[in-house]
């Protein structure tokens, strides 16, 4: 899997913390303050976050994406069953990354025709302030 280099989606490249928890002199918790992160490829951007890398209706980084914006991903992928590509639990529970996704959106599929094929998109053409990709996926399959 290739790896690439990538503005931190959680930040905004700035390199300070965008909430300024402990003060404004804080340095950005995902990218330790260099303003980018590293992402595997392929990737897609987080279905949970949005690509925000900021956790929904909190001041924390995604749960999904550990605050890089992207998540790793295998190919072939298509659209998760059980969330329907949100990435969040039920709406009833949607500070809940998807149990089967994992907050991506898509899982790996065996077989296209069972589920809509999604072809990842390279981090760099993606345009607007990139964001990285979090931790790499396990290979999940919908049941037969």
């Amino acid at each position: 899997m290739a790896a690439k280099v990538i503005t931190c989606a959680f930040c905004k490249g700035s390199g300070k913390d965008p909430f300024e928890l402990l003060s404004g002199l804080s340095r950005c918790q995902v990218c330790g303050g260099s303003g980018s992160v590293t992402i595997g490829e392929p990737a897609v951007a987080c279905a949970f976050c949005g690509g925000s890398g900021i956790h929904r209706d909190q001041r924390l980084t995604c749960t999904a994406c550990g605050g890089k914006g992207m998540i790793a991903i295998r190919q072939p992928a298509g659209k998760c069953p059980h969330c329907q590509g949100a990435g969040a639990e039920p709406p009833d529970q949607d500070f809940l990354p998807c149990v089967l996704c994992k907050g991506a959106g898509v899982i790996m599929v065996k077989n296209r025709e069972k589920v809509g094929a999604i072809r990842a998109v390279p981090a760099s053409s993606r345009g607007g302030p990139a964001s990285g990709g979090g931790r790499q996926e396990s290979p999940l399959r919908p049941a037969d």
